[in-house]
Formats: C-alpha cells, sequence, structure tokens
C-alpha cells in the first residue's frame, strides 16, 4: 500500500478522536469531559506534532534499526508536545503507540507479518517491565496487581488493535454510522477488553471492573442495532463525566483502530 494513505489515514484518525461526541468523558470540542485541567485547545496544540512527527518516521524508515532508535525520534516529539501544551500532557500515550503502529504498517507489506513483528520490535520493553522502578502509573500498575498497560499492548503486537476493526467490520460498518458513533462502540469495545491503567489510576480497580460490567451490557446491544441505544449512550456520557471516568488509553488504541478503518486496511 502507498505509504502516504497510512500518513493520512493516521493523522485523519487522530483528529477523528479529538472531534467525536459523545466521548466517555474524554475531552472534545463541546466540552472538557472529566478533565479540569485540560480543554480541546491544548489537544489542539498537541495534534500539531503529529504531521511532522509521522513524516521524521517516513523519511528515516530504513535508519530505524531497533526500538530505541523509534524511541529517541518519539521523545523529541513528546518534549514538543509538552512545549505545546505548557505541560500538559495531551498526547504522551498516543506519541508512543502510534509511532509504533505507524512504524510497523510502513514496514510490513503482509497483513499476516505485522502482528508478529510488532511483538518483536517491541522486545526491549521486557527488561523494562522485569527491571526497571515502577516510576510510571502502568508500570507501578503492573508490578503491584500485575496490570497489563501500553508497554504490554505494545509487546502483544497491538492484537486488540485488529481485534477491535474486525469486530467494527462485522458489526459496526453494516450499520452505517456516523463517525462520531463508530468512535463510541469502538471506545466501548476497548474499554472492556483491556486494561486501561490511564482510567485504573484515577478511579480504582474494583470501580473499574464495575464499569467495564457496565459497559459490557449496552454493547450487547449496540453491536445489534446503535440507533435504538441513542438516549443511553447520552446518559452513559453524563454519567462518565459527572464520576470521573475518562478513558485515555482506549483513545489511544481508537487512534490505531480508526487509522486500520480510513485506510481501508
Amino acid at each position: 500500500m502507498n505509504k502516504s494513505i497510512y500518513y493520512k489515514s493516521a493523522l485523519k484518525a487522530v483528529k477523528s478522536e479529538m472531534d467525536s461526541y459523545p466521548s466517555l468523558g474524554l475531552v472534545s470540542k463541546q466540552n472538557s469531559g472529566s478533565h479540569s485541567d485540560m480543554s480541546i485547545k491544548d489537544f489542539e496544540k498537541s495534534y500539531e506534532i503529529f504531521p511532522k512527527y509521522l513524516t521524521d518516521i517516513t523519511n528515516n524508515l530504513d535508519e530505524i534499526h531497533s526500538f530505541d532508535d523509534l524511541r529517541k525520534i518519539g521523545y523529541r516529539y513528546e518534549q514538543e508536545m509538552f512545549k505545546a501544551t505548557n505541560n500538559i500532557n495531551t498526547h504522551k500515550g498516543l506519541i508512543f503507540c502510534l509511532g509504533i503502529f505507524y512504524y510497523s504498517l510502513l514496514k510490513n507489506k503482509k497483513k499476516s507479518e505485522i502482528i508478529p513483528e510488532i511483538k518483536e520490535f517491541c522486545k526491549p520493553l521486557l527488561n523494562e517491565l522485569a527491571n526497571n522502578p515502577a516510576n510510571s502509573i502502568g508500570l507501578k500498575l503492573y508490578k503491584q496487581n500485575k496490570i497489563s498497560g501500553a508497554r504490554q499492548t505494545a509487546l502483544s503486537g497491538y492484537d486488540i488493535v485488529f481485534k477491535a476493526y474486525d469486530f467494527y467490520k462485522q458489526f459496526i460498518e453494516p450499520q452505517h454510522l456516523k463517525e462520531n458513533e463508530n468512535n463510541f462502540i469502538i471506545l466501548i469495545y476497548l474499554l472492556i477488553h483491556i486494561q486501561d491503567t490511564t482510567l485504573i489510576n484515577k478511579i480504582g480497580l474494583k470501580e473499574y471492573m464495575d464499569v467495564e460490567a457496565k459497559f459490557a451490557k449496552l454493547l450487547t446491544f449496540m453491536k445489534k442495532d446503535y440507533r435504538s441505544c441513542e438516549q443511553e449512550v447520552y446518559e452513559l456520557n453524563t454519567w462518565a463525566i459527572n464520576n470521573n471516568i475518562s478513558p485515555g488509553g482506549c483513545a489511544d488504541l481508537l487512534v490505531l483502530v480508526d487509522t486500520l478503518i480510513f485506510s481501508d486496511f
């Protein structure tokens, strides 16, 4: 596939996640969701790094030989993000996962090779899980409760992203919904199939498990007929805002799923 297709699709996916509403307490153009410390203006500033970031990966594709090579590029743009947002963390997680995912899409021509290649490429993360101090939310939750986070998701080859894409093709696409409605359903799917450490850190593990169960019931109806659940969707969004729910980790993975959708993967 033409590399420019993935470039355009990835940027469109970042914008789509930002523009979507309702969004389970995430920041959107309508409101700041459950976040009192950031707004859509911060995300718009942060978005400006992504065209440069993806272009940098594309232009240096043959010089990226290891995970550390890619991480060095990502770290530069992480610092640009913090500078643009006055130290507000809008897209740190997305810089990490989209960089890996985008690089892997560009490097692999066969779909069947992508997951194994991501697993192999991300192996240096195993050392971090085993030996690094708990200096991040993800590592802290992993060491205390064996809760999987962004590193483990990368080490899985982003298998959940491809499963979510298949779910979309089977249950969501045939309903011919609007883009923001597709995104809402995918967010729900991701939340009940991964352990979103960003959200677990905010509300606690027990409450997170209760949230998963609540959303799982709604998903059974949405995958059959989203229109029959529209009132529940907006009620759930309001509930998420009022209860400090904001699945940032799922939002990052939604961008990866949308990259596949928009590129007609």
